[in-house]
């Protein structure tokens, strides 16, 4: 992102980040956890801390959503989208995975990135993804922040309206928003 995007793109970052930082959870013993820096991480050890994920929550370690929605870049051009992502729950907060989003009008942009998952607070999810754009011509750096909010169908399957901001390294920023079928297992 050159420091003209990075201007340009600040309050949009700045508050993304501001919502994964004011969302710390009150830890199992009562105590309130420290947010330091950007992100609060708790990596404490020992018995307190054996198992960060409920024991409810132990068997669905694993998600994998469908996408479906569209994607407007800056300049105006709104065109459909598909895309899937994966998620493995580390703990409460974290998990990591892979994220893929196909733009078939947009010259086949095809959007891969690594992700980081964020689970700040209920059922909201912060996604983290820098990756790489994939055109018919070239190819682009690109770094991915989104929001999205879980809505639960059934045991394991939910639905979550999900938006997504990505900054394009020399092309077109672009917001991308949908539904998102969740399936956990």
């Amino acid at each position: 992102m050159t420091p003209s995007n990075a201007r340009r793109h600040a309050p949009v970052v700045g508050v993304l980040l501001l919502l994964i930082v004011s969302s710390t959870r009150a830890r199992a013993d009562g105590a309130q956890a420290a947010a330091t820096g950007l992100l609060a991480l708790d990596l404490s050890y020992g018995a307190a801390a054996s198992s960060d994920i409920p024991e409810s929550q132990e068997s669905n370690l694993n998600r994998v959503g469908f996408f479906l929605g569209a994607t407007t870049t800056t300049n105006g051009d709104t065109e459909f989208a598909i895309g899937a992502d994966y998620e493995r729950r580390f703990s409460d907060l974290l998990g990591a995975g892979l994220v893929v989003e196909w733009e078939p009008s947009f010259e086949d942009r095809v959007l891969v990135a690594p992700a980081l998952f964020v689970h700040p607070v209920g059922e909201l999810l912060i996604t983290v993804a820098p990756g790489a754009q994939f055109e018919r011509s070239s190819t682009h750096f690109v770094f991915r922040l989104g929001a999205a909010w879980d809505f639960e169908l059934a045991d394991g399957l939910a639905l979550a309206p999900t938006i997504n901001y990505d900054f394009v390294e020399g092309a077109h920023d672009a917001i991308s928003y949908g539904l998102v079928l969740n399936f956990s297992f």
